[in-house]
């Protein structure tokens, strides 16, 4: 019986075991084809491999269901479960795994020498390793760190910090079965639209043009579906499903194509709502649609910087310096600004800004936000004349008068001293 089937069938005592399946390597998500342009164009991210071979050492009967529970939710079936510290160094020496969770305590050998061993000698010294515990010992987590966990959860389990730290370590994202729920309603909505529209025609007797409603409501359905495997990270798959719509509506591609709104929408909402992993997948689904799309790159950079990836958000802003900026992208550019600030990034910082004042030069908020990297540079005579010239165009700008005020004063200091 193989570890996925037995696994997730039932609840079992923590301390059974389901044995690994020695296998010569995981195959990827089907469908993955070079030979299509979107794929092409979504090379620069990645869904995790739901053929990913985990090994999880848990005991605990109050813990190790959520653990299920979680892995469930996420369509990761090819698990090792044991909650026998040996065991699991056995495992570890005869199986590669892509990731492992080691929790404390476990039986016969306890957690944090099981990491030791797993990291001395077989085929995972350098996999990812998750050390989970219970309480708030610190000079535990400080051992554990120090012999080679890569991250560290904490019981009682919540699914949020779960998919967090399970993505950060991985550098990939999950997409849940509530994800594609949520996504196939949005992106079925005009389907559904066009159906009802069809139906009502039909029953008036007006069937040509009831014939025309419903190849709309088809061509809405292809599209809806080639959406969702868009954002789950299939787009052989989305090509699949276009080229039925496009036998219908040799334009459906075309009018699809539009959707890169829809996308993008749907990644700012994301990022309200503090999920920056989907965020990131919606505007990489945006960007596969038009990658020169100052939107979609602007959400792309913000949603890595909020996870935390510095150096890709910076590459990306990059990419927004040197596409081409249409009318309606001007107004984003003090966002721009603003967003490679928060990264400390001044040179981009400083060239979107610049930008945001040739576009707009009557805007005093520009000039303020200009200053505020000299701010943090404490170079109080670049600073001065962007707030006084703030000022000039809004006397009433509070906030740069009160920073004006200030950089006066340091500027006298700094020259006191000099």
């Amino acid at each position: 019986m193989s570890s996925s089937e037995s696994t997730l069938s039932k609840p079992e005592d923590a301390d059974q075991e389901t044995p690994p399946e020695k296998k010569e390597g995981t195959s990827r998500t089907p469908g993955k084809e070079s030979s299509t342009i979107l794929d092409n164009k979504l090379d620069t991210y990645e869904q995790i491999d739901p053929a990913i071979s985990i090994l999880i050492a848990e005991r605990s009967p109050l813990h190790l269901p959520k653990f299920k529970e979680m892995f469930a939710d996420f369509r990761l079936k090819n698990l090792t479960i044991t909650g026998n510290g040996y065991k699991a160094i056995t495992y570890g020496r005869e199986n590669k795994y892509g990731l492992i969770f080691v929790g404390q305590p476990l039986s016969n050998v306890d957690g944090i020498n099981t990491i030791e061993a797993l990291r001395a000698d077989g085929l995972n010294t350098d996999t990812p390793i998750i050390f989970s515990w219970e309480g708030v010992e610190k000079t535990l987590l400080q051992r554990a760190s120090s012999i080679g966990a890569t991250g560290f959860l904490q019981k009682p389990i919540e699914e949020v910090h779960f998919r967090r730290l399970f993505e950060i370590v991985l550098n990939k994202y999950i997409v849940s079965f509530d994800d594609e729920r949520e996504r196939a309603h949005e992106a079925m909505k005009p389907m559904v639209q066009a159906t009802e529209f069809a139906k009502n025609i039909r029953l008036q007797g007006d069937y040509e043009a009831a014939e025309t409603a419903f190849k709309k409501g088809l061509v809405e359905l292809f599209c809806g579906l080639a959406e969702v495997y868009l954002s789950g990270g299939n787009p052989s798959y989305a090509n699949r499903v276009l080229a039925q719509a496009e036998r219908i509506d040799p334009n459906a591609r075309t009018r699809f194509d539009v959707r890169e709104e829809t996308f993008i929408e749907r990644g700012r909402n994301y990022i309200e709502k503090k999920w920056h992993d989907g965020a990131k997948v919606e505007f990489e689904a945006a960007l596969s649609l038009n990658e020169n799309s100052i939107p979609a790159l602007i959400g792309l950079g913000e949603a890595c910087q909020l996870m935390g990836k510095s150096e890709e958000a910076n590459e990306i802003y990059e990419r927004i310096l040197q596409a081409k900026v249409m009318p309606e992208d001007r107004p984003l550019f003090s966002q721009f600004g603003t967003l490679a600030l928060r990264n400390k990034n001044f040179e981009v910082a400083s060239t979107a800004f610049d930008k945001a004042i040739s576009y707009f030069p009557q805007d005093a908020i520009n000039y303020y936000n200009k200053s505020l990297i000299y701010v943090l540079q404490k170079q109080w005579d670049k600073v001065i004349p962007l707030l006084k010239k703030a000022l000039s165009i809004k006397p009433g700008f509070e906030e740069a008068s009160s920073m004006l005020q200030k950089a006066q004063k340091w500027n006298n200091q700094s020259s006191v001293k000099a």
